[in-house]
């Protein structure tokens, strides 16, 4: 059987800064991009409604850390108003630990969140993250956002200090937190 890849919605994808929160050892971003590297505000609003009118049906912002722009709120409810049917954001979780944060993004219309989720073990989720509390945090926000109707996803970089865990992480996901969508990626460096 063959499958039409084109009747699926399509995804357009929208990187919105390079700023971040965490100094994850993982991290393939550069550390020396500048906040001039901020898409305009009309820029991205352009971009949305361009790639609505292209046949994208699904928004996704990333950054940098994207729930540290003051501005995804305004990008979601653009997005919703114009025929997105979803708008995801991934984040480091970091402030989603404010659960009057995580319903003003809901609200605005975000219903899809990909979390970072690196190890089941604290210290090595932690470290990877280079964030004391980042493994707490991280439940924490799960916990804020088991609250809402909205897509739960996470990811996972594959390291040398977390490759062990990686069965772990695959049990808690699915069985205790009953997620299908992990999703595993190798280092970059």
């Amino acid at each position: 059987m063959i499958i039409d890849n084109y009747a699926k919605p399509m995804k357009t994808e929208i990187t919105l800064h390079y700023k971040c929160n965490a100094s994850c050892i993982h991290c393939y971003q550069d550390k020396n991009l500048t906040c001039s590297s901020v898409e305009e505000c009309k820029d991205v609003e352009r971009k949305i409604a361009l790639a609505y009118k292209r046949g994208a049906r699904i928004l996704s912002l990333i950054g940098g850390e994207t729930s540290l722009d003051p501005r995804i709120t305004k990008f979601a409810r653009l997005a919703k108003k114009i025929g997105y049917k979803h708008v995801l954001i991934t984040t480091n979780a970091l402030l989603l630990s404010d659960p009057d944060y995580v319903k003003t993004l809901v609200q605005s219309g975000i219903d899809s969140f990909k979390l970072s989720f690196h190890s089941t073990i604290p210290e090595v989720h932690d470290k990877l993250l280079q964030k004391i509390g980042a493994y707490d945090t991280l439940m924490t926000a799960i916990n804020n956002l088991k609250n809402y109707h909205i897509c739960l996803a996470f990811a996972t970089v594959v390291t040398s200090l977390n490759y062990k865990d990686i069965p772990n992480i695959a049990e808690f996901v699915t069985s205790e937190l009953k997620i299908a969508n992990l999703t595993f990626f190798s280092c970059h460096n």
